[in-house]
């Protein structure tokens, strides 16, 4: 059975989550980022935002929380020097425990929130088109059977074709479409040859999926035929199109795609 993760279109949070962190060894106090160091000082953390810290318990397998406020582990953002006790040598905002840690050894996670010009995962764009994580960052939503079917149409259909220098054979030419002087006939037929070539490309990727050992595709996810392209006019905008799609699977069982279109 295949899986992927569930694509998401929203507003990014600006929260950098579970972020692998050391405890300096210089001197004991300063929490960095184990992969990038210099992350503190290329992202700028909010010193109000949402802010957390855990730490791993090696016996039981589990993360424990540590309050701002632990008396042993207590810890805070807010702007330190770059070098303690060097001041002139520059400051950063950074993570520091409020007393020196009898042991830099630990495995801990930091999740803290940044301005929105220097976040990394929207790079200043405000809005995150990734995977949506829950909770832990360890967890994501995945979607199997109909829905990746769904997703996996959907996505090559609102690829522009050739932009996957790697998979040049994903995508379609929907972006073209906007600003076309095509009649709302004619602009149907393009939405449906589109279509067709896509459910044509996928049922063939899906077939060579399927005869892989470790790739085992359900008959759930398995495009049997498109079913139906309707394109209706918006009556508030008539340049404005609502696209829906019915995909019927190797197991008879269906799902839908609708997404709105402009035409001009």
């Amino acid at each position: 059975m295949s899986y992927d993760f569930k694509i998401t279109n929203k507003t990014c949070d600006h929260i950098l989550r579970g972020v692998p962190c050391f405890i300096s060894d210089i001197d004991g106090m300063t929490l960095l980022p184990r992969n990038d160091p210099s992350q503190y000082v290329i992202s700028d953390p909010v010193p109000a935002g949402v802010s957390e810290l855990k730490l791993y318990n090696q016996l039981t397998h589990t993360w424990t929380t540590i309050p701002k406020d632990h008396p042993d582990l207590g810890w805070k953002i807010t702007v330190y020097p770059l070098i303690e006790g060097y001041p002139d040598m520059g400051s950063a905002m950074m993570v520091r425990f409020n007393k020196r840690q009898q042991s830099t050894q630990g495995i801990w996670r930091l999740s803290y929130q940044v301005s929105a010009a220097s976040c990394f995962k929207c790079k200043g764009a405000g809005v995150l088109p990734d995977i949506e994580l829950i909770g832990d960052p360890d967890k994501a939503y995945y979607v199997q059977h109909e829905a990746k079917l769904a997703q996996d149409f959907l996505k090559f259909l609102l690829t522009p074709k050739g932009s996957d220098p790697y998979y040049p054979w994903i995508g379609t030419d929907f972006a073209d479409l906007p600003g076309s002087k095509l009649d709302l006939r004619d602009f149907e037929a393009q939405i449906i040859k589109q279509v067709q070539a896509t459910a044509d490309i996928i049922k063939n990727l899906q077939a060579q999926q399927a005869k892989l050992p470790d790739q085992t595709v359900s008959q759930r996810e398995l495009l049997h035929s498109v079913t139906l392209v309707k394109v209706q006019q918006s009556p508030a905008d008539p340049r404005q199109m609502l696209i829906k799609i019915e995909l019927m699977t190797n197991s008879r069982t269906s799902t839908n795609i609708q997404f709105p279109l402009s035409r001009g």
